[in-house]
């Protein structure tokens, strides 16, 4: 199912219907559809041809989605850019970069502004050119996986790929009727692309949203009935809604995924935002890995959901071999529409250590009863004195003091050769370190704090996981 050609139909069917929502517009499937094929016309006029690498630099979602369509009905290869990621397009060995409103920091790379608000008239009759697209094997798309142990990697995706990819989300949507979307995550990432082109597919609305206060305005505005978020922005929402209530009474669904989610975060989530949250495990080089309603979940801190069909899911020892139910263990995975690793000037190998696997680097197990429990990432895990923990629980514990607005922990090799536990703090007041080392003692006394740090902020990714490598570079310095 291309999901192009599916936003055109739902052009012609049902062309006053509502797409895009910002809050400041509303672009119905007629007005999309007709800047999508505007948008075509526009790249064939600049040359533009099949199998190039083109990159795309807006901030405004509506004319990324349209971008973003038409160089896929163009057979042309999209990169989606955040602000900080420009030079990235050399390194994928991008042909160009398409801007509307940003001022692009990569010199080296030829710069096409485009502005797509001018080829939105009212709905007509679509004039559907016949173009070349993309062959089941093609690679379609490049996304940048989430980097948290570096820098990141450039994903590909082949249009069967992406049709595959599609299906899945389509399918972990259905446990609930909806039809308008609030999206968080970017489309630049794998989460936020993957839901906006399903909600399109199916002809449903989708809106987008920067920061907290804005998403829950746009829940009361347009009354959006399905959200998804990452957890930190998640931990934003129900902090802005605490702070300052808005009507978010419409929400029946919040899908939840990208990092650890605490039983604790998941009770105030269903308290002050919605009762129906579905948890999520997954990546951007295999999509959805688990999923299930948090009502459905054991009370287990890092119980992630159950694994779908189109996903084989092994815990392994340190030896390699498969484990059984409750042994710990390293995560791999087969998977429907597996990316691949991208590497300039050469064909883009599978995104694994091993060519039939993907390996996320994450730690788990799986209960007796079917349900898979993220226990920490492999080379985040904090070993001190033969202890082994995973810092999202030592964050957890911190995130409670009232003074506390973010928190990220870590192990840091001391002198002795030991691991000490270290834990950089953002706080609204200021506080003793000595007194946040007594409130974690009382928690979880078996796991000695050696070192808390005040900082300004706490680096991030785009899904809002911690950027540890560069929180351990901040900390040793």
């Amino acid at each position: 199912m291309n999901f192009v050609d599916m936003i055109l139909m739902h052009g012609r069917l049902i062309p006053n219907h509502p797409a895009v929502a910002t809050p400041d517009r509303v672009v119905t499937y007629g007005m999309l559809s007709q800047s999508i094929l505007h948008a075509e016309d526009f790249l064939e006029e600049q040359g533009l041809r099949k199998g190039q690498i083109a990159c795309i630099a807006t901030n405004n979602p509506a004319r990324h989605l349209v971008m973003l369509c038409a160089l896929y009905r163009m057979g042309i290869i999209s990169v989606s850019l955040r602000r900080d990621q420009d030079h990235l397009a050399t390194d994928m060995g991008a042909d160009v970069i398409l801007t509307s409103d940003r001022v692009v920091s990569n010199p080296l790379i030829r710069t096409i502004q485009f502005d797509m608000d001018s080829a939105t008239p009212p709905p007509k009759a679509l004039q559907v050119k016949k173009r070349v697209g993309f062959n089941p094997a093609d690679t379609t798309r490049i996304m940048f996986s989430s980097g948290t142990t570096g820098l990141p990697k450039g994903i590909a995706f082949t249009a069967e790929d992406i049709e595959l990819r599609n299906l899945a989300y389509i399918t972990r949507t259905a446990c609930s009727n909806w039809t308008r979307l609030l999206c968080m995550p970017g489309l630049s990432t794998n989460f936020g692309f993957s839901f906006s082109i399903m909600a399109l597919s199916l002809g449903r609305m989708v809106s987008f949203a920067g920061n907290a206060r804005a998403a829950l305005q746009l829940v009361s505005l347009y009354k959006l009935d399905n959200a998804v978020m990452s957890p930190s922005q998640l931990v934003e929402c129900v902090d802005a809604q605490i702070e300052s209530p808005e009507d978010v009474t419409s929400l029946q669904t919040l899908h939840v995924g990208g990092s650890l989610l605490m039983q604790s975060m998941i009770a105030r989530v269903r308290t002050h935002i919605c009762s129906n949250v579905i948890c999520a495990y997954g990546s951007t080089e295999a999509g959805t890995v688990a999923y299930a309603p948090a009502s459905q979940l054991p009370p287990i801190d890092g119980v992630v959901g159950c694994v779908p069909p189109w996903i084989k899911l092994e815990i392994l020892d340190e030896n390699g071999s498969a484990l059984s139910a409750e042994q710990e263990g390293v995560i791999r995975i087969q998977a429907e529409g597996l990316g691949r690793k991208v590497t300039i000037d050469e064909t883009p190998s599978t995104a694994t250590e091993d060519p039939n696997w993907f390996y996320p680097g994450d730690l788990g197990k799986m209960t007796k009863d079917g349900m898979l429990v993220v226990t920490g990432r492999v080379h985040d895990m904090i070993n001190t004195g033969g202890l082994k923990l995973a810092p999202e629980y030592i964050e957890e514990i911190f995130r409670k003091h009232p003074a506390v607005e973010d928190v990220g922990a870590l192990g840091i090799i001391a002198e002795s050769g030991l691991e000490e536990i270290w834990v950089a703090v953002k706080t609204s007041q200021n506080i003793d370190a000595e007194e946040l080392r007594e409130f974690y003692r009382k928690s979880n006394p078996t796991y000695r704090i050696h070192k808390v740090v005040t900082v300004q902020a706490i680096h991030r990714n785009a899904l809002g996981k911690i950027d540890r490598s560069t929180l351990r570079s901040r900390l040793l310095s």
